[in-house]
């Protein structure tokens, strides 16, 4: 065990460090547990249009994220070194999942295009390709 020195002022222990194998400093023991400090909660900042945007009191060379709640804009407001602010509008829209690929169907639609071109390649010329479900007849490709 390795010896405690006492601060006389105080009779606070004062702890000794060694260095490890790595160079690091390492303490023998911490007799003062420092807890973390609780979680400040968390919020978005909601505006209500360009006029709140443009009454946010921020710090100089300072930027932060507002959502509007009157449409789907969020604002990037950044300040300069004098404090002055200046906001940027960007439309956001809902996210959609993309729908999941139909394998059966490209493989259907690779075996009729497959056909075409066996039939094109044998001399008959009188095939004809059809057009997906989408689209309508006589559009412009």
């Amino acid at each position: 065990m390795p010896k405690l020195y006492f601060n006389m002022l105080v009779l606070l222990p004062i702890i000794p460090y060694y260095i490890g194998s790595k160079g690091e400093m390492l303490m023998y023991q911490n007799p003062f547990f420092q807890a973390n400090p609780p979680l400040q909660p968390q919020q978005v900042l909601q505006v209500n249009g360009k006029t709140s945007v443009e009454q946010l009191k921020l710090a100089p060379n300072s930027s932060l994220l507002a959502m509007d709640t009157t449409a789907p804009i969020v604002w990037l407001c950044k300040t300069d070194s004098i404090g002055a602010i200046q906001a940027i509008a960007y439309d956001i829209t809902p996210h959609v999942e993309k729908p999941p690929v139909d394998v059966n169907a490209l493989e259907e639609r690779l075996i009729a295009i497959e056909s075409l071109l066996m039939e094109k390649k044998n001399g008959k010329s009188n095939a004809t390709i059809s057009k997906p479900k989408g689209e309508q007849p006589g559009g412009n490709d």
